[in-house]
């Protein structure tokens, strides 16, 4: 008969430990003790081997590709199988995007086409630039100008990468387009601009020359421009770039209290923008409105020389009227150094010079005004199957002073006889 004591009981449970002193229980614990552990170890393995088991179930179980809403079942098979035959592996996401915008823009679904390209990321390596230009010219079908314009203008960026593949046919497309926006919407200053870049490179056609020496001599109140204006309006009625040149139009086509109203509705929205005001100053200046072309001329900022070419005529104008004569030359002037064709800018010129008392600056500002007008005429002749016009347009420039409009037009001529030719073009 085993004997115990509350005091060692006491001690014991102190200590940890849970069994009497009853061999027999003292067996029974320790045989627990002992398997507990291989009973946590094979737990942990079970447990590894599930999860490793599910993470491979996760990597390989096949992915679903998410493509644009009007992207059908049966354009992602048909795509699927086109790109494995052609490269006989399976299309990543940016594959099918791309095989199946190209396909859209075949069945004349542009937005479905769009909506592909926008998705394509511009820094992808294969695709990227492409689809800029891609999505720019389904915008511009889908008379979207704003849309069209910033894909063309991020695809001429990421074009000038040295590590972007890029064709010249591309480079040009991207060219044309945008400055065919930015002629529909009057923003000479902003074609300059990429007309520049094209002439530093000597990636331009007489067109494009045309456009960007003589962009005051060019008839822009087309019955096209109108029309196409009229449906990015339709497309983005409140747009306010163009609204305002909407107002413009109307100005220019002599509808002069429908431009009035909707050049002024514009201005009050934003009494900073000074383009506008500029084109509110040039429907009362054709309106002969003095009175109200003095309330909007006296709250203009003082001049800078980054702010639109109308502006700065319509101070000149304004200076004439008021004959301050020394600040309509300086006016002038300062048109003229932005558009040294500036057909304003000469007669004006002439005026300011008639009552300053400087005839012989007069006379040469005429005759070059005179030079100019002949220009314009033959400005319709100048193309890319007549290598003498060129040359007679260079010899004009030359004689007024457009060195830079000259040597231009210089290089058409000798370019255009050499591809006439079948001789290489330098």
């Amino acid at each position: 008969m085993t004997s115990w004591h509350l005091g060692d009981s006491h001690r014991q449970l102190k200590s940890g430990q849970w069994w009497w002193h009853n061999p027999g229980m003292e067996s029974q614990s320790a045989a627990r003790l002992v398997k507990t552990p291989q009973i946590r170890r094979t737990v942990w393995v079970m447990m590894s081997v599930a999860l490793v088991g599910l993470g491979l179930v996760i990597v390989c179980w096949p992915r679903t590709i998410v493509l644009p809403a009007g992207v059908t079942l049966q354009d992602r098979q048909f795509a699927e199988r086109r790109f494995r035959d052609l490269n006989g592996i399976a299309p990543s996401r940016v594959d099918l995007l791309s095989l199946v915008g190209e396909l859209a823009v075949h069945d004349h679904r542009l937005q479905t086409a769009a909506d592909c390209f926008h998705e394509i990321p511009s820094d992808h390596p294969r695709y990227g630039s492409a689809a800029r230009l891609q999505e720019g010219q389904m915008w511009l079908r889908l008379n979207q100008a704003d849309g069209a314009e910033q894909n063309f203008r991020e695809f001429l960026s990421l074009a000038s990468h040295p590590n972007r593949s890029t064709t010249p046919d591309q480079l040009s497309a991207a060219r044309k387009w945008l400055n065919y926006i930015l002629s529909v919407e009057l923003r000479f200053e902003d074609r300059k601009q990429v007309l520049a870049e094209a002439h530093a490179q000597h990636a331009v056609d007489v067109f494009d020359s045309k456009q960007y020496f003589f962009p005051n001599l060019l008839i822009w109140n087309s019955s096209a421009g109108r029309r196409r204006l009229s449906e990015f309006l339709e497309r983005d009625p409140q747009n306010r770039r163009l609204r305002l040149a909407h107002g413009r139009y109307l100005t220019v086509g002599g509808d002069l209290p429908a431009a009035l109203a909707v050049l002024r509705e514009l201005h009050q929205q934003d009494l900073q923008d000074s383009e506008c005001a500029a084109a509110v100053l040039e429907c009362l200046f054709e309106q002969a409105d003095w009175v109200s072309f003095a309330d909007v001329a006296n709250s203009l900022p003082e001049y800078s020389a980054g702010e639109s070419w109308l502006l700065t005529r319509m101070r000149a104008e304004w200076a004439l009227h008021e004959q301050r004569w020394d600040d309509a030359r300086r006016d002038f002037e300062r048109l003229q150094s932005v558009d040294p064709a500036s057909p304003w800018a000469l007669m004006g010129l002439a005026k300011a010079f008639g009552q300053l008392k400087l005839p012989e600056q007069r006379e040469q500002a005429l005759a070059r005004s005179l030079v100019l007008s002949r220009i314009r005429v033959s400005l319709s002749t100048v193309n890319e199957d007549a290598p003498e016009a060129s040359q007679k347009l260079s010899e004009e420039c030359r004689q007024i002073g457009l060195q830079d409009a000259a040597d231009a037009f210089q290089w058409h001529a000798e370019r255009i006889r050499q591809s006439h030719s079948g001789r290489p073009v330098d």
